[in-house]
């Protein structure tokens, strides 16, 4: 199998990533976990480093990941909402301070972090003028956001008036989410009236900002925590001199904010040195489960804000913080069969029906494969007790089967992908540099069916009312063969 060239990998980088930046920044449904996000991320920016040549100003590293979606209006941040890096382990959170000593000139000299708990949730933004609230925006691209002012307000952890300590115009960060006992009664309304459970609570959280009626919103009981304000210097913005900013540490500003009537997460920590941040993740690694709301890691920023200043950004992360993620969560259930998907370019892969089991919130009943050679590299076999997790507490991945079968079983044959169709019966292909088959036949029901599916998403034509269900009517109907017929 010949080696990929680089302009077709880092095209083929670029556009997963942008299609899995839409599923998790614009639709709330991801595809992946974010540890796999994230390592696509850094294959396109290494390729981009060694292929300088190769660089656009419209690759994903260029900017921060995401763009509002349409139903609210758009507003421009006081100052980016730049991304974190991530640290999967305590080799990866050294070699972050080392990092930070080494930029800011330091030596051996330790340096002292503020760890805080990362919520698990969506990013919100809150700008306060004089003390009272005006505004508040999502995430959105990182530079503009939506403006869910009206929402922002029925949550009741947020103030709508600061108790003193600021004048002039000032931004709040934060994160909006959803405690578990509030997800879990909505899911119960839910099911109750017949409509689709929500994932994950911060699935939950997103799809709740994004509705358009406060008077629903104010009823799903959302919560938030602010960690950072952003300074409009140009307003003449007053801080009380003991408050933190723009004078002091990040724990001084922690403790302002609470002091202000903010909703600050009250479990964070001032640590003197790395090795004191090291305990404090091992520490939350278990006891994380305690907590009422979902995280999933430790964020850990440098205190001193005079130093954030001199360590400066990248283009897309602060090089003062880093996100240290907690190990993926994990269960052990049967692989009762492996299916396959076509999807609307006739990629066809497959997946791993399972016995369902509950893991991280929610009941795992599938989980993705990738492809013919991932099932075969990890042998996987119908029957088979798997090993399953959820990297970011997202989408559920097979990580291996346990042999032998712990109750004693046989194995099954190995698995092998399908040489036809499964819905149109025709002959599967597979180009010799790739590892994805696919059903070259345009007609083939199941492309059609993706293939508009995706012609009337929000992201391509946005044709109101052309879902799933309407879809599969048109073409069990034979109405529709192509695109055009949509506009017969």
């Amino acid at each position: 199998m010949g080696k990929t060239p680089p302009e077709q990998r880092i095209k083929e980088l670029r556009d997963a990533i942008r299609h899995h930046e839409e599923r998790y920044y614009i639709h709330h449904d991801p595809e992946i976990a974010d540890e796999e996000f994230d390592r696509l991320l850094h294959e396109l920016e290494q390729l981009e480093a060694d292929y300088p040549d190769l660089l656009t100003t419209d690759s994903p590293t260029q900017r921060v990941a995401g763009r509002p979606v349409e139903g609210f209006d758009t507003v421009e941040h006081l100052a980016p909402m730049l991304s974190l890096d991530n640290a999967y382990n305590e080799e990866e959170l050294k070699a972050f301070d080392e990092r930070v000593r080494k930029g800011a000139g330091l030596g051996e000299t330790p340096v002292a972090y503020v760890a805080e708990m990362k919520i698990d949730g969506l990013s919100i933004a809150l700008t306060y003028e004089d003390g009272r609230l005006a505004r508040g925006a999502t995430r959105g691209d990182g530079v503009r956001g939506e403006d869910v002012t009206a929402n922002v307000r029925t949550i009741r952890a947020i103030p709508l008036a600061l108790r003193g300590g600021a004048s002039g115009r000032l931004e709040v960060r934060g994160e909006v989410y959803l405690p578990r006992a509030s997800f879990e009664r909505m899911n119960r309304e839910r099911e109750d009236a017949g409509e689709p459970l929500f994932a994950n609570p911060r699935n939950a959280a997103a799809g709740t900002m994004r509705n358009l009626e406060p008077a629903l919103v104010a009823k799903r009981g959302l919560g938030a925590f602010t960690y950072q304000i952003v300074v409009d210097s140009s307003c003449g913005v007053r801080l009380q001199p003991d408050q933190g900013p723009p004078k002091g540490g990040h724990h001084k500003a922690l403790t302002a904010m609470r002091e202000w009537g903010l909703p600050v997460e009250s479990h964070w920590r001032r640590c003197e040195s790395i090795e004191a941040v090291v305990a404090f993740c091992r520490d939350w690694a278990d006891k994380r489960q305690t907590l009422d709301f979902d995280t999933d890691g430790v964020v850990v920023k440098v205190d001193d804000l005079a130093l954030r200043e001199r360590l400066g950004t990248t283009a897309k992360f602060p090089r003062w913080a880093t996100a240290f993620k907690f190990p993926a969560q994990q269960a052990t259930t049967d692989l009762e069969k492996i299916e396959v998907n076509v999807g609307r370019t006739g990629a066809v892969t497959p997946y791993a029906v399972l016995t369902p089991v509950f893991l991280a919130g929610s009941t795992i009943s599938m989980a993705t494969l990738h492809n013919a050679e991932d099932v075969a590299r990890k042998d996987l076999r119908p029957g088979d007790r798997v090993l399953i997790e959820k990297g970011g507490d997202v989408i559920p991945k097979v990580v291996k089967a346990i042999l032998p079968h712990p109750d004693g079983k046989p194995r099954s044959d190995p698995w092998r992908m399908p040489a036809r169709c499964p819905e149109c019966d025709s002959e599967l292909r597979r180009d010799e540099d790739e590892v994805v088959w696919r059903c070259e036949n345009t007609s083939c029901p199941a492309r059609l069916r993706r293939s508009l599916e995706h012609f009337a998403s929000r992201s391509a034509m946005n044709i109101e009312g052309l879902g799933a269900s309407l879809v599969d009517q048109l073409i069990e109907q034979r109405l529709v063969h192509d695109f055009a017929d949509l506009y017969h």
